[in-house]
Parts: structure tokens; sequence; C-alpha cells
């Protein structure tokens, strides 16, 4: 309502960066009822991320291109590999 009364547009808001978002996730992730397995994969599936070149791209500029294009070591955690294994 505030926003409305100044004549600014909420909408154009910053967009963040993935990097930025993810204390945001994170802090959900630590948070929300989940289970201790799902906790694990969302911590090691960020600190897989946070290595690549796609942690600077904002938001709403990621496409499934840039997803599909991402490679990442091969190391597992023994909980994940049990849990994900095709």
């Amino acid at each position: 309502m505030t926003e409305a009364m100044e004549d600014s547009n909420p909408l154009e808001r910053k967009v963040p960066t993935l990097m930025d978002y993810s204390s945001r996730f994170l802090e959900w992730a630590s948070t929300a009822r989940l289970a201790p397995g799902t906790r694990t994969y969302y911590r090691y599936g960020w600190r897989l991320l946070q290595n690549t070149p796609i942690v600077g791209m904002k938001l709403d500029r990621i496409t499934s291109d840039d997803a599909e294009a991402l490679r990442f070591p091969v190391l597992l955690l023994p909980t994940v590999t049990r849990r994900f294994a095709p």
C-alpha cells in the first residue's frame, strides 16, 4: 500500500542473483519441515552450484538451457548416493 501511495512500481524491484538469493533459500531449508535427507540434498546441491558461473546470474535470467549446461564433478555424499541413485 505504501508503495502504491508513493507511486512506485513493486515490479521494478531489483531481481537478485542466485548468490544473493542463496542465503534466503538456505535459511528456509534449515527451518522448513523437511526430511533430513532432503535438507542434506539441498545443501549439497547448493555447494555444487556455488562454484559455477550461474551463481552470478539474475534469477529471472536463468533458463532451462543454462541449467542443462551445468556440469558437476562426481563427488556424491553417501546418503545422497543411496537415496537418489538411478
